[in-house]
């Protein structure tokens, strides 16, 4: 069973494959920023559960997981001259995640000399 945190509170949980939102994500639009992050948290969750990612599954490699996936690098990288709201509203993510995004990028530019289309663990 992964618990699924966002800003330090619970906000869900899954078993890789039923995936349970307190109320406080339930109640949100499907599109609503907070609610798409929260469910590629329970994507990466069910991607370790299916054997497709390594596990296990931390909070910390699921929140990678959704930056990546719901910013991919190549997109990113050709707005990156948008403000961070642009860029949050564009991508439908929560606006401190561009910031932690763009520090990602730019620690991948400066230890590899390239920025790669894909994420961690060849997502």
């Amino acid at each position: 069973m992964a618990i699924l945190y966002f800003d330090n509170d619970v906000v869900g949980a899954t078993d890789g494959h039923l995936v349970f939102f307190l109320d406080s994500i339930e109640v949100l639009e499907s599109d609503h920023p907070r609610r798409r992050f929260v469910a590629m948290l329970a994507v990466y969750a069910t991607e370790i559960a299916e054997g497709h990612q390594p596990g296990p599954y931390t909070t910390a490699d699921a929140h990678d997981f959704a930056r990546w996936m719901l910013m991919p690098a190549d997109e990113f990288l050709a707005l990156a001259r948008r403000c961070d709201r642009e860029l949050a509203e564009h991508f439908a993510v929560p606006l401190d995640q561009v910031a932690i995004h763009r520090a990602e990028l730019a620690a991948c530019r400066a230890e590899h000399g390239w920025t790669p289309g894909r994420g961690p663990g060849g997502l």
